[in-house]
């Protein structure tokens, strides 16, 4: 991850069972939409591919990996956005 090479004012670390996508640095969170959201999250999401559905074709919202995470991320961005 090239922690070192870094420039930032905060570091998250976190673990997972990998639950809805695979084990790959791709899929490792925390997952960022947008310029000011940052999410690490511990759970399962049900819907996840109905959202991601709703989110790209409504939204325009394209996601890099499979993992729910980043649709949950994507949704409290969009929803941040439109309220």
């Amino acid at each position: 991850f090239k922690v070192l090479k870094m420039n930032g004012s905060h570091m998250i670390g976190h673990t997972r069972m990998a639950t809805e996508s695979a084990v790959t640095t791709e899929g490792a969170h925390p997952f960022n939409t947008g310029s000011d959201l940052c999410l690490v999250h511990n759970g399962s999401l049900s819907n996840h591919n109905d959202l991601r559905k709703w989110l790209f074709k409504e939204k325009g919202i394209v996601f890099q990996t499979e993992n729910d995470s980043e649709v949950a991320a994507g949704y409290i961005s969009y929803k941040m956005v439109s309220d």
